[in-house]
């Protein structure tokens, strides 16, 4: 991350004069800072910190004393993308990839157009390492570091609540039910004598939607409103409408715009059924994860939405698992790696990518 950061201000990007952190903490880093130090605020008329989660932001309020504001950001970020890593290789050796493709999953990680992000001052390093080492416990039977790991990715985007699914499809897999088997009675049975057996995972994991439910509770004590993160986000997004990613999508095709988030999303979007195609051939659980996720923020359209998938883990063990050669896979890496070093270019002189 810093080396390219290097080329890109010797390049000219915004003023090389100015300290290099600043040019990490930029956007939606300010709200979580601002989180992290005087808590969360609201006003219907502006962007304010109701709409992010507090996971992040309160790990950083732990480093802070030590390290400062603003490093404490970046600190947090990169030690979280440091753990991401090191589950992606044991998920991707779990499910049985070979040694290439586990280092090619990894890169997609980091090599992504906007994997830069991970090591910004955004939580997005934090999710994705605690929603892929909940879903590698989740994988080996370790119930409860799976579902603790879930309801602290909860806490840190809501799409964590989505991991609920991932624990009960795999501890319905543990017992030999699979999602076709549930539209059968032998198949709901089978649930029921699993309940009879080790149903406390089951009850345990409705926790995961509860700590949403405790977000919600919070916001509408303080705020006055249960779903104010979500009112809060449609303050600068708008209210969702399902044509707003058609038309986002259009605009793109025609050439109408240049913005490089648009670009970037649409980019995503073309790729996703190749993606959710080798998720679900992966896992199911990985598949049905990759779905909804992908379909939540299509209604604000395609703002963001690269940035937004890349938190999703099954889209590394999707790309690392392609069946491509070590040439091909270097290839696409060193184009990834170009249309990154742009979007770094606008980030860094202050220009909104994502």
């Amino acid at each position: 991350m810093l080396g390219i950061q290097a080329i890109v201000i010797g390049m000219g990007g915004n003023a090389a004069n100015a300290p290099w952190i600043d040019h990490w903490v930029r956007w939606d880093a300010i709200y979580y800072n601002d989180i992290a130090h005087i808590g969360y605020t609201y006003s219907p008329d502006t962007h304010t910190s109701a709409a992010f989660f507090p996971f992040y932001p309160a790990l950083v309020r732990l480093v802070s004393p030590w390290f400062g504001a603003d490093l404490a950001l970046l600190l947090v970020s990169n030690l979280a993308l440091l753990v991401a890593l090191i589950y992606m290789q044991r998920l991707a050796e779990r499910e049985g990839m070979g040694t290439p493709a586990q280092r090619h999953a990894a890169l997609y990680m980091v090599g992504l157009p906007l994997g830069f992000f991970l090591g910004a001052g955004y939580a997005e390093s934090v999710f994705l390492a605690l929603s892929i080492a909940s879903a590698y416990h989740a994988r080996n039977e370790h119930w409860t570091p799976a579902i603790v790991l879930a309801m602290l990715a909860t806490l840190t985007r809501v799409n964590g609540v989505l991991l609920f699914g991932v624990i009960v499809l795999e501890w319905l897999e543990k017992h030999d039910v699979t999602v076709p088997r549930l539209f059968t009675l032998g198949g709901w049975r089978a649930v029921g004598s699993a309940l009879r057996r080790d149903g406390w995972v089951m009850c345990c994991a409705l926790g995961i939607p509860l700590t949403l439910g405790s977000l919600s509770l919070y916001q509408y004590v303080y705020f006055g409103s249960p779903l104010l993160f979500i009112e809060a986000h449609d303050s600068v997004r708008g209210q969702a409408d399902l044509m707003r990613v058609v038309t986002d999508f259009m605009r793109v095709l025609r050439l109408d715009t240049i913005r490089l988030d648009l670009m970037f999303g649409a980019a995503m979007l073309v790729l996703m059924p190749l993606l959710l195609l080798r998720a679900f051939r992966i896992r199911a659980s990985y598949g049905w994860y990759l779905l909804i996720s992908a379909l939540i923020p299509l209604p604000t359209g395609l703002m963001s939405y690269m940035r937004l998938m890349g938190g999703i883990f099954p889209i590394y063990l999707a790309l690392g698992g392609l069946s491509l050669s070590g040439i091909a896979h270097a290839v696409i890496l060193a184009m990834f790696s170009l249309l990154q070093l742009l979007g770094l270019f606008v980030f860094f002189s202050g220009g909104f990518v994502s």
